[in-house]
């Protein structure tokens, strides 16, 4: 009886004390952000409110005052938190994330990222989202020449299929009496709000390789906008996939090479990291007021699921006009080792904080 009773207390304390290693795990798992993630059914896709910024850079008179509002910048006008590219380097990572793979991750993604000029608003934005309550950015202003800055990532690069027998649609090509018929598409992610549909496509332009304050905009680093990609924009999710054209096949190959190798290093982080319980680095690389291309640290803070499928990220990272459109890479990825979220939008009550569109 006596050995039975010791067998009962022993299985009890057992009990007890799994009981709470467990919660205490349990509650490990409350405290990260990827267990605060929720389904968002809100009929945007987000819940925004009316003082979300939307971080496009503008102005109605001149390219050189967008660059100016660098100097003007109210946000944030010593630009803590942005680090020039060239200048990124172990010591710019928080300790635990102090890897030469993570360097070599954020350069990878710089050659992708690229800056877009739009120079002409769309008469078919709305003027406000489903909701009919937020204002859609620049939906008073559809219809009107304009010069906006904005960010993006190349997806792919793929050489049209000859036996379309469509020419090269660049400004040059359609002008010409012998435009090309070899010619590539070059995909671009970045915000519905940045690049909003087919005639906003048409007016844009991306320029590859901005690292430097240089003014020259060199012919071989810059690609013409020409459409959007089937079923390329998603309003409410705030997404949209625009396509450029290049009949420079060296720019395509060079092009190509650099989005395998940045998937490549995305995969190589993940493996490194995918046993580890500190996952919630943020990396979004952008050019800030239109400016030279520049890395923003900082860390999840929540991830939301939408209903349509996507997902959506909070995080704290430091942002600025012309950061809109831009690539958000999240450590912590559950479906794709590679980023898929453009940067949407800021919080105005919090500082250094924002969304991004949706994205798996």
């Amino acid at each position: 009886m006596e050995a039975l009773c010791i067998t009962f207390v022993a299985i009890i304390s057992l009990v007890i004390f799994f009981g709470k290693i467990g919660s205490r795990f349990q509650g490990l798992l409350n405290d990260s952000y990827r267990e605060a993630e929720s389904i968002v059914r809100h009929p945007a896709g987000y819940p925004r409110t009316k003082t979300d910024c939307y971080e496009i850079a503008y102005s109605f008179e001149s390219e050189d005052c967008v660059y100016q509002s660098y100097n003007e910048c109210e946000k944030n006008p010593q630009h803590d938190g942005f680090i020039p590219i060239n200048d990124v380097s172990i010591v710019s990572f928080p300790p635990y994330y102090q890897t030469q793979s993570l360097v070599d991750l954020t350069f990878a993604l710089a050659a992708v990222t690229v800056k877009l000029s739009i120079f002409y608003v769309s008469e078919d934005r709305p003027k406000t989202f489903a909701d009919k309550e937020i204002p859609y950015p620049f939906g008073e202003t559809s219809g009107k020449s304009i010069f906006l800055k904005g960010s993006g990532r190349i997806r792919f690069v793929n050489k049209y299929p000859f036996y379309d027998n469509k020419t090269c649609p660049c400004a040059r090509c359609t002008h010409s009496t012998a435009p090309k018929k070899d010619w590539w598409m070059v995909g671009v992610v970045t915000a519905a709000h940045v690049v909003f549909d087919e005639k906003e496509a048409k007016s844009t332009r991306c320029r590859v390789d901005y690292n430097t304050e240089v003014k020259e905009l060199k012919p071989e680093n810059s690609l013409q906008g020409y459409g959007i990609a089937e079923r390329g924009v998603f309003v409410e999710e705030d997404r949209s996939n625009v396509l450029f054209c290049t009949h420079d096949s060296s720019l395509a190959a060079e092009l190509e090479s650099r989005v395998a190798h940045y998937k490549a290093q995305c995969e190589k982080v993940v493996e490194e990291f995918q046993d580890n319980a500190e996952r919630e680095l943020v990396i979004v690389v952008s050019h800030p007021h239109g400016r030279a291309k520049c890395a923003s640290i900082g860390r999840a803070e929540r991830r939301l699921k939408v209903e349509t499928g996507f997902t959506k990220y909070e995080y704290s990272v430091a942002t600025c006009p012309g950061t809109s459109g831009a690539p958000v890479y999240m450590l912590d990825r559950t479906k794709l080792p590679f980023c898929n979220h453009p940067h949407s939008a800021a919080f105005k009550e919090k500082d250094n904080s924002g969304y991004s569109a949706g994205g798996y």
